[in-house]
């Protein structure tokens, strides 16, 4: 710098700039290492897109029938709240180990909700700052093989297809139910 500037404003004025250089290299990796991870997750999509929309159609078989069945008399039951259909651990987006302190759920509104409200994948994960959660409508269920991990997807179809798909909505029910 300059004569007039003396050393130590001189030497504070650098350590200002090489911290805040740190600070933009840091978060300029962190943002390459996100949008490389979110390319993986989108490449694995797309190696399985096939596979991903037949679980999804089969989803949404479920789910028509769900709701030409008993969703009705469910959602006078409950006061037309939304009912979680499917959970699994996912955290950004990604799968996560059982310990783990993450949810992921597809959540079913009724048919009065606003479209934004009637098919929600729905993550919540602590964080240092508390609870994060991260609600993503989705218009459709065939928009879940393109929004959500192909395991999420995979996952819901094969829980939908089994022994334990009514286990949600048996949970909800019995919260609901005289004791």
């Amino acid at each position: 710098m300059d004569e007039f500037v003396p050393e130590d404003i001189a030497a504070l004025i650098a350590s200002i700039e090489a911290k805040q250089d740190s600070d933009f290299q840091a978060r300029k990796r962190a943002e390459e290492a996100e949008v490389a991870r979110l390319r993986k997750i989108d490449d694995l999509r797309q190696s399985r897109r096939e596979e991903l929309v037949a679980a999804c159609l089969a989803i949404d078989a479920w789910v028509r029938r769900f709701e030409e069945t008993a969703a009705p008399s469910i959602w006078r039951l409950n006061g037309g709240a939304g009912i979680v259909i499917f959970s699994a651990r996912f955290q950004r987006g990604e799968p996560m180990p059982n310990d783990a302190h993450a949810s992921a759920k597809l959540l079913l509104g009724p048919p009065g909700k606003k479209a934004a409200q009637r098919l929600v994948y729905d993550e919540q994960y602590a964080t240092s700052n508390g609870t994060s959660v991260h609600p993503l409508p989705l218009l459709s269920v065939m928009y879940l093989w393109q929004k959500t991990h192909p395991d999420f997807v995979l996952r819901c179809a094969a829980h939908l297809s089994g022994p334990d798909a009514w286990k949600h909505v048996r949970a909800e029910l019995e919260r609901l139910c005289p004791k």
